[in-house]
């Protein structure tokens, strides 16, 4: 397993859940900020799932599960789909619906459940991010 940091160049290889949890609870929103799209990835091997964090408002979480050839999973709490954040991803605008955003605490038992089992944790309703009720408009806002 590899945690790699929002800044395209820090590399954790087997991170323990006590580093990642400090990391999730303690780096300020700018870590975030980093790199390409401010995203930290954690992955095994290639083909295996992964996880994707971004951290697009302070102590606000958007988690990606993704496991080929499935598309992306997301948490969703039932919501609106609007509003919506701006963010980044690959360079690009993304558009991050809120109800899709998560706080520390479930992102640390996330995260943990990853680490042990290479599933989506329970703790969150997931959807698929094409199965989203976005707005026609989306993604031009």
């Amino acid at each position: 397993m590899r945690y790699h940091a929002p800044n395209d160049r820090d590399v954790l290889t087997d991170p323990t859940l006590e580093q990642l949890e400090h990391i999730l609870r303690t780096s300020p929103h700018a870590y975030w900020q980093q790199g390409g799209n401010g995203e930290a990835i954690l992955d095994a091997r290639p083909g295996e799932p992964s996880l994707w964090l971004k951290q697009p408002l302070p102590e606000r979480f958007l988690v990606t599960y993704s496991k080929p050839p499935a598309d992306w999973l997301v948490p969703y709490d039932g919501g609106s789909c609007l509003p919506l954040v701006k963010d980044e991803r690959g360079g690009d605008p993304f558009w991050i619906p809120i109800a899709c955003l998560i706080g520390v605490d479930e992102a640390v038992e996330i995260v943990s459940c990853f680490l042990r089992h290479r599933e989506p944790s329970s703790c969150v309703s997931w959807r698929y991010w094409h199965e989203l009720p976005l707005p026609e408009s989306y993604p031009s806002l």
